[in-house]
């Protein structure tokens, strides 16, 4: 059965994860990521580069730590996979590490509509420390605010 504490936390999740698909959708140039129209609706901002790294890892890690349930350590699990997924990715965007993903990317692999881009998503990306900071920050929000609507309130400290 679903208690309000659920809802509130599916609700933030997904809300999370619409804007910052949103901001994707209106500032991200054309051709920067597989799913984006063929134009730009709004020039991008500061915010809008690094919001939706906050945004993917808060929602991500609220609804993976359900998945993970009822293990006691599924939040911090789940806050703690997905800022290391996307610190990953956000590394692998450094040229050196980029060329070299490219290069050992099988060819067979272009065949799969999914992992098609992901040569070009290293090659073409420009790693910011910005964005690992936004990341953890995402991370941080999610594990504090699965904390603080706990049925335990261990969160206090947060």
């Amino acid at each position: 059965m679903w208690s309000s504490t659920n809802v509130r936390l599916f609700t933030s999740a997904f809300l999370a994860l619409v804007f910052g698909g949103g901001i994707y959708l209106l500032e991200r140039p054309a051709g920067t990521a597989a799913l984006l129209p063929s134009f730009q609706l709004v020039s991008s901002s500061w915010l809008g580069q690094h919001l939706p790294g906050f945004c993917h890892v808060f929602s991500f890690s609220i609804l993976t730590s359900y998945a993970l349930q009822p293990w006691q350590a599924a939040p911090l699990l789940g806050c703690l996979f997905w800022v290391g997924i996307n610190s990953l990715f956000e590394a692998g965007q450094i040229d050196v590490i980029a060329s070299g993903i490219a290069s050992a990317w099988p060819d067979w692999l272009q065949e799969w509509p999914v992992l098609a881009h992901v040569d070009a998503y290293f090659l073409a990306g420009t790693f910011d420390p910005v964005d690992i900071l936004f990341v953890v920050l995402g991370g941080l929000a999610a594990y504090c605010l699965m904390q603080r609507t706990s049925r335990a309130g261990i969160a206090a400290s947060c």
